[in-house]
């Protein structure tokens, strides 16, 4: 079976394996932290098979560079602060509850963990506030605005083929 979109599985998989280590980390908690060097493992696997999907369909759109180059800064900061994207501990208490600062810090969230001195490129971590015009106020990386700029560039050149394809007499 293919969708016709090349690395579709590749995507699939990712998606299975890292939405399992969510659940894994969430139900689980002391499962989780015995098997550090798995769950680690598995968030990594997950990480390339996600770029796999992304390199496979590099062609597609100019825009594809910025969104690859924004993931693999995002892997970066992730795999060298084991399986865990740092974040600025000061903007993420300004933007949601006081309930997640203690999981933060703690390291009790699945794919986050507390900015600190010890972290590993702390340039590649969340922490540039995004408040306005934003509906979900949050705290984003570097990588983060690549992909979301590579994401309106590829939007941008699709509506431009549409719009260029139903101009096109028959």
């Amino acid at each position: 079976m293919s969708f016709g979109v090349p690395g579709w599985k590749a995507v699939a998989l990712s998606a299975l394996i890292r939405v399992s280590v969510s659940f894994v980390k969430r139900v689980h908690p002391e499962f989780a932290a015995s098997n550090v060097e798995w769950i680690l493992l598995l968030n990594v696997i997950g990480l390339i098979l996600a770029l796999e999907f992304l390199v496979l369909n590099m062609a597609f759109s100019r825009g594809m560079g910025l969104v690859i180059l924004g993931f693999a800064m995002n892997m970066i900061a992730i795999i060298s602060n084991a399986g865990r994207m740092p974040v600025s501990i000061y903007y993420e208490g300004m933007f949601y509850s006081s309930d997640n600062l203690p999981l933060l810090i703690s390291g009790g969230l699945p794919f986050h963990k507390a900015l600190s001195d010890s972290t590993i490129f702390p340039y590649f971590a969340d922490v540039i506030p995004f408040t306005r015009p934003s509906l979900f106020p949050s705290v984003l990386s570097v990588g983060d605005v690549l992909i979301f700029i590579g994401f309106i560039v590829v939007v941008i050149e699709v509506v431009g083929r549409v719009k260029k394809y139903l101009a096109t007499p028959e």
